[in-house]
């Protein structure tokens, strides 16, 4: 939060990114914190906490987050910093943590938020490539304006799949193992 707090009072800006390099994990857990005994990495729920604290939130968003963190692009991180952020750009996968850099700052420079999250996905994706070639890792650029929709779409699959299985047990079973296959 203070980070944040800092970073927006000292360079006041008309559009703000937030670039967070850091390891992560599928559950959303985020960067390792050596200075806290018994919790070494930031969950979800200590994230919005410090995007409320930075006064986010509402009317008060960043046009941009980047998580430079394996496995940040799941639907959980798209909730979590939808209150925060107009974009998010993260992959669901594990990434090389070689950033783009020469490729993002002049990104940065321009104006539409939406075109910089498809430029800054294509420039990660890029030099995972370059780097990792065939074992290269997925990044998306999300418009969190669409994150509460894909929510309720996630949770009406979920409650079908579950009442298949319920009350359609014969057929739906097989079916979701040989999809897992």
């Amino acid at each position: 939060a203070s980070f944040i707090v800092y970073g927006r009072s000292r360079y006041p800006a008309a559009r703000t990114a937030l670039l967070i390099v850091a390891p992560g994990q599928a559950a959303g857990d985020l960067a390792l914190d050596e200075t806290t005994p018994g919790a070494p990495a930031m969950g979800l729920g200590q994230l919005e906490t410090a995007f409320q604290s930075a006064g986010l939130g509402g009317a008060t968003k960043l046009d941009l987050v980047i998580y430079q963190a394996p496995l940040m692009g799941s639907a959980e991180v798209l909730r979590a910093t939808a209150p925060y952020a107009r974009y998010m750009v993260a992959s669901p996968g594990q990434i090389w943590q070689l950033g783009p850099y020469p490729q993002l700052v002049p990104l940065l420079k321009g104006g539409d938020p939406a075109a910089v999250a498809r430029g800054a996905a294509t420039a990660y994706a890029t030099t995972a490539a370059a780097v990792g070639g065939a074992r290269a890792s997925v990044w998306a650029a999300y418009d969190l304006g669409r994150a509460d929709a894909l929510w309720e779409a996630i949770e009406t699959l979920a409650e079908n799949v579950q009442a298949a299985l319920a009350s359609e047990a014969t057929t739906a079973r097989p079916a979701v193992a040989a999809a897992r296959a």
